[in-house]
């Protein structure tokens, strides 16, 4: 189950998003994810009143999309570069908006913070010094998730994604 709040998660994922931005290009230029966040924000009229989204450009070397808890999606550069239309734009970021609503990293993060005795959250320090920890713990002892029960949980969780993303793209036109 999840243990975060709707806050702790735009909280848990400020402090993932650090870690990204350390690791990897994300384009701070909002000409250039403004027509990404219309698609999102028309997309967003049918998600739960709850759910705020926010689009980010990065370069990977994969045309790729990810989100994280809190709301956030990103989208590889050569991801928007090799799509054909702005509706395989909008599937993309409903499959990822589908994630965020099913709060499938939030879960995931729930349980692995279990794993290493944090029971619970509090305020958006307590959940930076947590998610610390977590790193800190998992660097030392990584995952020791069971392999093919994570394989059956991701197509779960990417089949959900789907489903969510079928609904918005519905409700959006």
């Amino acid at each position: 189950s999840n243990m975060f709040t709707a806050q702790q998660e735009v909280d848990l994922g400020d402090a993932i998003a650090e870690g990204i931005r350390q690791s990897h290009s994300v384009i701070q230029e909002p000409e250039l994810t403004a027509h990404l966040q219309e698609i999102v924000d028309h997309l967003a009229q049918g998600a739960p009143n709850e759910a705020r989204f926010r689009v980010m450009l990065v370069d990977l070397p994969t045309a790729n999309a990810f989100s994280i808890v809190g709301g956030r999606i990103y989208v590889a550069r050569k991801m928007v570069a090799l799509t054909r239309s702005e509706d395989e734009v909008a599937g993309v970021l409903g499959h990822e908006m589908g994630h965020i609503v099913a709060h499938h990293e939030a879960i995931e993060m729930s349980e692995a913070f279990r794993r290493i005795g944090i029971e619970q959250v509090g305020d958006r320090e307590d959940v930076f010094a947590k998610w610390n920890e977590f790193l800190s713990n998992y660097q030392r002892h990584p995952g020791s998730r069971d392999r093919d029960k994570a394989f059956r949980l991701e197509e779960r969780e990417q089949l959900q994604a789907d489903n969510v993303s079928l609904y918005l793209l519905g409700r959006g036109g």
